[in-house]
């Protein structure tokens, strides 16, 4: 089979591509779409994987059977997966069957969902457009701003899934998703922290000493040690 950019699907209009590039959905020749779906369960999402040559990987749901013509063996899928697969046209499918996930970090590229009302579920949302989720990832989002009607996209690295999984896909449909937030790569570092100054205590027995550890500093050394000298022999004998 091979693969090719949605961007060439003639039937979708721009605003369409531009959130479908938001997902993890393929579109697949008819007969091969009808092959896949008929083979799964009624009600059982198609979840399949795509290998090239070099043994890469992307995984995505079968969304649709697409109507280019004369294109009876192009899947169509995502840039970003395209991009992912090295943009090599040319890839085997076989079913995948994923784990579930149970938890993100996710570390947003600007702070957008700062502003938002709930930015849990702000970000939340946009994942319901995805399968799998896998760690080192970098995906867009389609993200709707609060009382907006259209939406755009919002770039996250995935820092981690749970349970932890060596380079597998987790699925993350239907499942009660645990969102955890790192700090947006936008926001500046926070300063460094400031070492407190150590105040160097002066010996009490050093000439001029004062309560609380200054040294009276208007008087000579000869006058500060001529007035210690003072104070002991006025000091009353010890009893």
């Amino acid at each position: 089979m091979h693969i090719s950019p949605i961007i060439y699907l003639e039937h979708l209009s721009d605003s369409e591509i531009s959130e479908y590039e938001c997902s993890d959905k393929l579109w697949l020749p008819p007969r091969i779409f009808e092959y896949w779906v008929t083979q799964s369960e009624v009600g059982v999402p198609t979840i399949l994987q795509l290998k090239n040559g070099v043994e890469q990987t992307a995984v995505g749901l079968a969304h649709m059977p697409h109507r280019n013509k004369n294109n009876d063996d192009t899947i169509y899928v995502p840039q970003w997966m395209y991009n992912l697969l090295e943009c090599d046209d040319t890839v085997e499918i076989t079913r995948f069957q994923p784990s579930m996930c149970t938890g993100l970090t996710i570390q947003p590229h600007t702070s957008d969902h700062i502003h938002a009302k709930d930015p849990q579920e702000y970000l939340r949302n946009a994942f319901e457009h995805y399968s799998c989720i896998m760690d080192g990832l970098t995906l867009p989002l389609w993200v709707v701003d609060d009382e907006a009607t259209t939406g755009h996209m919002f770039l996250v690295n995935i820092a981690a899934t749970r349970p932890a999984k060596d380079a597998e896909p987790l699925c993350i449909l239907n499942c009660e998703l645990e969102l955890e937030l790192l700090a947006p790569l936008d926001l500046p570092p926070p300063p460094p922290v400031q070492e407190p100054a150590q105040v160097q205590v002066q010996d009490p027995a050093t000439p001029g000493y004062l309560l609380g550890g200054a040294v009276d500093t208007t008087k000579t050394k000869r006058e500060l040690a001529a007035a210690a000298a003072r104070k002991r022999l006025e000091a009353p004998p010890a009893v």
